[in-house]
This record gives C-alpha cells, sequence and structure tokens, in this order.
C-alpha cells in the first residue's frame, strides 16, 4: 500500500482504505476469488432496481451470519457501499454480493 490524501480517496473510495495514525493509504482494487464465492443464487448487494438509491442515501444490508443489519451509504458513481469504521472506504457491491452479502431495505429514520 502506498500513502495517499483525502482527496484521491474521495476519488476512488474502494481502492483506498484508512488507518488510523497512518492516513490514507491507497490499497488498490479487491480481486474476487472463486473459492470465496458465498453468494446465494439470486443474491445481490446491489441495490435492486424500483428502489430510489441517490447518491449518500443510508441503506441496509445483511451479512451471512450477522444477528444485526448493517447501514450502509450508497456510492453511486462507484456502484458500492460506505460505512465508517472499515478497512476500506468502500465495498463494491459486486464484492459485498460474492462474499454473501444482500441488498435487505432502506434504512429508517434514526437508524445507524
Amino acid at each position: 500500500m502506498k500513502p495517499s490524501t483525502k482527496e484521491r480517496a474521495d476519488l476512488s473510495k474502494t481502492t483506498h482504505v484508512f488507518v488510523q495514525g497512518q492516513g490514507y493509504l491507497e490499497a488498490g482494487p479487491l480481486l474476487l476469488h472463486p473459492e470465496t464465492n458465498r453468494a446465494a443464487p439470486g443474491a445481490s448487494a446491489q441495490p435492486p432496481s424500483g428502489v430510489s438509491t441517490p447518491d449518500g442515501s443510508l441503506h441496509v444490508l445483511l451479512t451471512p451470519g450477522a444477528k444485526t443489519p448493517k447501514v450502509f451509504a450508497w456510492v453511486a458513481r462507484e456502484g458500492a457501499w460506505e460505512r465508517a469504521g472499515g478497512n476500506r472506504i468502500a465495498w463494491p457491491a459486486s464484492y459485498l454480493t460474492h462474499h454473501g452479502w444482500v441488498y435487505s431495505r432502506p434504512a429508517e429514520e434514526g437508524e445507524v
């Protein structure tokens, strides 16, 4: 990983990480490995058509085995989901789908 800036990270959230004490780092694209595919047939972390998903809107995703749904913000230009506190700034919907995540619904007011 090589040092980066917030400005560069904001232009490509799926290829950057933020590390406490080190700042923004360029990590490169995420790779999909066939042996890690946990996607259920027909399931997707992509927002379904007909659901309003403007940039920055909040939505709920479900991960395999999780007891609590997670709220993410949609990054429209990258087709990705952003969540504070993760090791990536944003995760491509295709990557999350590959690992078994599924879109659930728009988040409700006050849901974090």
